[in-house]
């Protein structure tokens, strides 16, 4: 009865703390598989977490990791420079479902081949990707010692300790979100860290790629904290000049944009729209109005009778027309692709709104690296245009890129808000939300 109470007590003062702070020493160990041709060398971190209720503080040396599950962001910050990239917590489970799904797809193509040497474990690729798409049986479980064992048929999965620090409910979900986010681990055995109430003394999981990878974390008894969540507010976004590549260069310029900026670029396209009909340019008016509807998602401009026979009897309008409709066979796709290079001479000022429909084309014939060139180059010379932050995500998320494609997709949001382009993002971030609730 005295445990009992004492027990009692202690859960009573884990629930009544914001926050605790806990110290992991983290231990990975990786080895081959068949065709592996070189293993990572066995690693040790030290990690810092402080965990809240809906928030979590993870530091690793020089850098650190905020995550808002309330927002629904992670924030990467650069302690040296002391400035922030932000990321949607959408990225990692948009990631993972789609690599679960094309795991599944080659290993149907792999068995329609009869390759048997690389055999497809939907329950370790589940572990490994820390996400399942379908319902599946109950992992096995049993008591070793002063451990619990998960298992998949004669593989242990994971090994929890029943050595603990009590924590509030809220506080043991930040732990298994923190083993979600840097490590990986089954639905099931995540499920069972959240529900634990505690904090394990040593947690090792064991994942199975081609190889295998063993990760064992060991933690101090939690303790109370002192630590808020941190005020993102506070702390500068990354500087373009910081960044190491040309997408980052471009995110980080596009972070930086002001309101301001964006009223003033919307009265620019409309002074050049205007001065394009003033001039008799039909074709850089009309380029200029693709760019206002890709840029604010709204309608164009009204035109009069005059500017509508202006545009309709230019043959390079009629050109650009015939360039951007409908192509389902690839070469006259690449013969759009030629004619739109062709009418550069007619485009003037707006060269980059033809540069955006060839990198659109060549998307569409396969090519996602070259669209995503094309849309950087695009977005350097006019980082206003909310449709090709649109694009320019789409295919980061084709090339696995995704926590750069939501960022995309972000700012291509916060230029126009009410775009429609964006509604497929919308649709999937829902989605993700609905039948992945425990990433959030």
């Amino acid at each position: 009865m005295i445990r009992l109470l004492l027990l009692a007590a202690t859960l009573a003062s884990a629930a009544a703390q914001a926050a605790v702070d806990v110290h992991l020493s983290v231990d990975t160990h990786a080895e081959g598989g068949p065709g592996v041709q070189k293993v990572p060398p066995d690693r040790h971190d030290e990690i810092d977490a402080t965990l809240g209720d809906t928030w979590m503080i993870v530091r690793n040396g020089g850098h650190t990791r905020f995550f808002d599950f309330a927002k629904r962001r992670q924030d990467e910050i650069d302690e040296a420079t002391h400035t922030r990239t932000d990321f949607s917590l959408y990225s990692a489970a948009g990631f993972r479902i789609m690599e679960l799904t094309n795991r599944r797809k080659l290993a149907q193509a792999m068995t329609a081949a009869k390759i048997t040497q690389l055999p497809f474990d939907p329950v370790e690729a589940e572990n490994a990707l820390a996400i399942q798409d379908t319902p599946d049986s109950p992992l096995k479980t049993s008591v070793e010692g002063n451990a619990i064992v998960f298992m998949n048929a004669a593989h242990v999965m994971a090994r929890e300790s029943t050595d603990s620090t009590p924590v509030s409910p809220a506080q043991a979900r930040m732990f298994a979100q923190l083993a979600r986010y840097t490590w990986g681990g089954h639905p099931q055995i995540l499920a069972a860290l959240a529900q634990a109430g505690a904090i394990p003394a040593t947690f090792t999981l064991s994942t199975i790629n081609i190889g295998s990878t063993t990760t064992t974390i060991q933690a101090t008894p939690a303790r109370p904290s002192t630590t808020g969540p941190i005020d993102i507010a506070a702390i500068a976004p990354r500087a373009e000049a910081d960044a190491t590549t040309p997408v980052e260069r471009i995110l980080a310029r596009g972070d930086a944009i002001s309101a301001a900026d964006i009223a003033a670029s919307r009265d620019k396209v409309r002074e050049q729209i205007a001065a394009a009909f003033a001039d008799k340019r039909p074709l850089e008016a009309w380029l200029g109005i693709m760019e206002w509807m890709l840029s604010t998602g709204e309608p164009p401009p009204p035109l009069d009778a005059a500017q509508k026979a202006m545009i309709g009897a230019d043959p390079s309008f009629a050109a650009l027309s015939a360039a951007l409709a409908p192509h389902p066979d690839k070469q006259d796709m690449q013969q759009a692709v030629e004619r739109l290079d062709g009418l550069r001479p007619h485009a003037g000022s707006h060269g980059y709104m033809i540069d955006l429909f060839v990198a659109n084309d060549r998307a569409t014939l396969g090519d996602h690296r070259a669209a995503i060139v094309g849309l950087v180059a695009v977005l350097q010379a006019h980082p206003f245009i909310a449709g090709a932050y649109k694009d320019l995500g789409d295919n980061l998320l084709l090339t696995y890129e995704a926590p750069d494609a939501w960022r995309s997709w972000d700012l291509g949001r916060r230029l126009a808000p009410t775009f429609h382009n964006f509604k497929a993002v919308d649709d999937f971030e829902a989605r993700l939300a609905a039948q992945h609730p425990e990433y959030f």
